[in-house]
């Protein structure tokens, strides 16, 4: 009888200690969309170039750049800039009593939170903040999600903003690190989207010759570059026929058929003795030199 006692009892204990982990599991959940607002707010308001010029700045020495009139804006501020030092994304430090303020906090930037400050091309991962992803995720349930921003202007505007952004940025490194653009006559560039890749690849090695390939409403907005081709299509019925076939950012979206029939697609466009390479997130389908 004791036994049977004790036993109920040590259900109920577990019973309560796996309770109390799926709600603290939950809370996190519950919270973890704080970080994404908050960056969305310091986005909008540029605090983050605001500090950069500042070099160093407090809460309330931003509030009077941003002409604030709410008395409590300074507290508020400070709030949001302290969260964001305990995710790396600001240093903090106190004003001793030599600065006249002691205790006073002030605020800078971290490396990571430079690449969300536009450097001289007026280029950062600060667009990535102004998409909505309800909106897309909503219409992406309707539709597939790289047919919906053409029936969404604006959405493809912001879309193609942010990812026009990101391609610079990781474009140039690739162009600084990958060593083997210099013995390429032709890249076929597939979901290459405004063409900004091939862009800089060609700024680099003027000698290739391009084709940015994506569907047609993505190439409608293209920019021209010197050497770079734009063709519309669908990538999982063909890919024009090129020496090399480069992709970014692609076959993470699709399912394992989808990529095999995208592959495959591809496969057929190179010349005879194709082979494959990876580098990292990028990849490249290309005839040996």
């Amino acid at each position: 009888m004791g036994s049977s006692v004790e036993e109920s009892k040590g259900s109920r204990r577990n019973t309560s200690e796996e309770d109390e982990q799926n709600y603290c599991t939950a809370m996190q959940l519950a919270a973890s969309s704080v970080l994404p607002m908050v960056m969305q707010t310091v986005i909008q308001l540029d605090l983050f170039g605001i500090i950069a010029k500042a070099g160093q700045a407090s809460a309330s020495e931003i509030v009077s750049l941003l002409a604030a009139n709410n008395t409590a804006a300074a507290g508020m501020l400070g709030r949001l800039l302290y969260f964001l030092t305990s995710h790396s994304l600001l240093t903090c430090s106190a004003l001793d009593a030599d600065h006249g303020e002691r205790g006073k906090r002030v605020y800078g930037l971290t490396p990571i939170s430079k690449y969300f400050v536009p450097d001289q091309g007026g280029i950062s991962l600060s667009p990535f903040f102004y998409i909505d992803p309800g909106q897309g995720l909503h219409g992406q349930l309707v539709v597939h999600a790289f047919e919906y921003p053409a029936k969404n202007p604006i959405f493809n505007q912001v879309f193609n903003t942010a990812m026009l952004n990101h391609t610079i940025m990781i474009s140039n490194k690739i162009v600084e690190s990958y060593k083997g653009f210099g013995n390429l006559k032709h890249i076929v560039d597939v979901g290459g989207g405004v063409g900004t890749t091939l862009g800089i690849i060609t700024s680099k090695f003027p000698t290739i010759k391009a084709i940015n390939y994506d569907l047609p409403h993505v190439i409608q907005n293209a920019v021209p570059y010197p050497g770079v081709e734009y063709l519309g299509g669908n990538m999982f019925e063909s890919v024009p026929n090129g020496e090399t076939i480069f992709m970014k950012w692609i076959l993470h979206h699709w399912s394992d058929e989808d990529c095999l029939k995208l592959l495959k697609n591809c496969y057929k466009a190179l010349p005879e003795n194709g082979f494959f390479q990876k580098y990292r997130e990028e990849c490249f389908c290309a005839s040996p030199v």
